[in-house]
């Protein structure tokens, strides 16, 4: 299954919806893409995806990181 990506701007301005100011201010101008893995289906979804993300953005300067989130 296939998620798609958020900017990292479109991820603030939800992060401001939310009121978590501070996250926001983290992810505008930072952030190049933002991924929910909530709709993935298990572990070989996700390192599908992870995969996929490492081919993209290899050889540039940039790290690849995970947030967990609690609602």
């Amino acid at each position: 299954m296939k998620t798609k990506s958020m900017s990292g701007a479109k991820a603030s301005a939800l992060f401001l919806k939310l009121g978590l100011d501070d996250l926001a201010d983290a992810f505008d101008g930072h952030v190049a893409e933002v991924y929910d893995l909530g709709a993935l289906r298990g572990a070989a979804d996700r390192l599908s995806m992870f995969d996929e993300i490492e081919k993209k953005w290899r050889g540039k300067r940039c790290s690849v990181i995970t947030l967990v989130l609690k609602p």
